[in-house]
């Protein structure tokens, strides 16, 4: 039901060291990582046209040994994960299962400290531990009167449970990462409205909305999606459900009730004094109204995001089932230029590029071959909404860079209609700033004393984008860098990198 990216080893985990140093693997992340609604990642080539948009990081692991033990050290802070296996009860309940970070109880005491100190862990760390030892004792996971037992016991409230659930689904430990889940779906029955649309939002995402045990979390979402106030991203989760059930009408209407509700502001600030004047609006208004207000309490960013989220659910419904190209483009470029969102720079790059495409005198495109002679016909805006997305970490749109940096490499460059974005490719920021190339070239060749010339920055602009891509989930920047690596191989006068 949740996304799954899990680093297993074969080193053994016994119930009881589960309780304190898988857990505490997850503050690592979290203390590295924070959880926010979106993280700016880096452009890998620092390009010039960086927008204000942000987009989610990725996890870290760390390399295991021979021993399939962890080498955790300070030159091993970031490397690649190891994709996990399939979801399944019995896994995620194996004592086995094991961790891609060791970490001793002290260590991950002190992290949860940290975590706790800065705000980001509303429970201290050793009520932590108490309310994982006090879940094991039940013994049946799908219990939500489990879960008030516990909390009413140690005086932790049902939030505080969910963002505790949080924590451990970003864990790699799969023990972790299956209690989290069970924590989830039990505050989601408890009334937890965070918990519920988390629910629905990961398997909305995963494709796995008629799974049993979401069905209660589903019901739960609709009595929130028709509250007053309005919570945003319940409307946003249950319109999000409606276009997975193909109840296109309901969706429309839904994401227009959530883009009317907060009208639109280049500088924000008119959604700043609606929030602010709903929650006193309720709390002057109703016997209750601190309570309810309460409830609206919801941060600036998220109210932009939740809009964003409603506008791009529209124009996907404009764009490939109404066939209204035309207003669907007005939304992208609306959750674009006002909001700085790195899908709509996709998507209005996207549709530039199927006029591209549909240009008689284009040739089929062979991707596996690198033939993309379309490229010729792509206008210079495509190139920066693509690379708008691409510096925002967008996988597709950093493997669609690589190809047009690919295409330039080929000496085909000259044949781009427009000058533009030919100059552009000749001006890149690599080529301009050779301490970069250097950096590189002393890191992974210093031994060697192989000097790249020019032709050969050209490879390391094609290989860092399709890395950047490989990295943020594209398979087929997987493949292309893969390629690369094998040509680059060949080609340093018989020197393997």
């Amino acid at each position: 039901m949740f996304p799954r990216s899990v680093a297993r080893q074969s080193r053994s985990l016994h119930e009881t060291s589960s309780v304190s140093g898988s857990f505490f693997n997850a503050f690592f992340h979290l203390h590295a990582r924070r959880i926010q609604p979106q993280l700016r990642v880096k452009t890998p080539l620092e390009a010039p046209l960086v927008p204000r948009c942000t987009t989610r990081s990725k996890h870290t692991d760390r390399v295991v040994d021979s021993q399939s033990r962890t080498k955790y050290s300070k030159h091993a802070q970031e490397v690649q994960r190891v994709p996990g296996p399939p979801e399944s009860s019995r896994e995620y309940g194996d004592p086995d299962a094991t961790l891609a970070i060791d970490l001793s109880r002290e260590k991950g005491m002190s992290l949860l400290e940290a975590a706790h100190a800065s705000g980001a862990l509303q429970i201290s760390p050793q009520l932590v531990s108490k309310l994982l030892e006090q879940l094991s004792k039940f013994g049946n996971d799908n219990d939500p009167n489990n879960l008030r037992n516990a909390c009413a016991y140690l005086g932790i409230s049902i939030d505080a449970a969910y963002t505790l659930a949080r924590l451990l689904v970003l864990s790699p430990g799969p023990l972790d990462q299956y209690r989290g889940r069970q924590i989830l779906l039990q505050a989601s029955a408890l009334g937890s409205a965070k918990a519920t649309i988390y629910v629905v939002k990961t398997a909305t995402k995963s494709k796995q909305l008629g799974k049993q045990e979401v069905q209660p979390a589903l019901k739960h979402l609709q009595e929130l999606a028709s509250q007053e106030p309005p919570i945003l991203p319940a409307q946003v989760a249950q319109a999000n459900v409606y276009y997975e059930n193909a109840m296109y009408d309901d969706a429309e209407k839904m994401y227009r009730k959530v883009i009317d509700h907060v009208p639109l502001d280049r500088n924000f600030s008119r959604i700043k004094r609606l929030a602010k004047g709903l929650r006193e609006r309720y709390a002057a208004s109703e016997p209750d109204g601190l309570v309810v207000a309460k409830k609206f309490t919801v941060e600036d960013k998220d109210v932009e995001l939740d809009v964003v989220s409603a506008r791009m659910g529209l124009a996907r419904i404009q764009y490939y089932i109404r066939s209204d190209k035309d207003n669907a483009i007005k939304s992208w470029e609306i959750a674009a230029l006002d909001h700085d969102d790195p899908n709509a720079y996709y998507e209005l790059a996207m549709h530039l590029e199927e006029l591209a495409r549909n240009t008689k005198q284009t040739e089929p495109c062979l991707e596996k071959n690198f033939d993309n002679m379309w490229m010729r016909f792509v206008p210079y805006k495509w190139f920066e909404y693509m690379m708008k997305a691409a510096a925002s970490g967008h996988a597709e749109a950093c493997y669609k860079i690589g190809l047009l940096y690919m295409l330039k490499k080929q000496g085909l460059a000259s044949q781009i209609v427009d000058l533009r974005l030919r100059r552009a490719l000749d001006d890149s920021p690599l080529l301009r700033n050779r301490k970069s190339v250097r950096d590189w070239v002393r890191e992974a060749m210093s031994s060697k004393g192989v000097v790249l010339c020019r032709e050969e920055d050209q490879d390391e602009i094609i290989r860092r984008w399709f890395e950047c891509g490989s990295q943020s989930g594209s398979n087929s920047a997987k493949m292309a860098l893969q390629l690369v690596e094998d040509l680059k191989s060949k080609q340093f006068n018989g020197f393997q990198i």
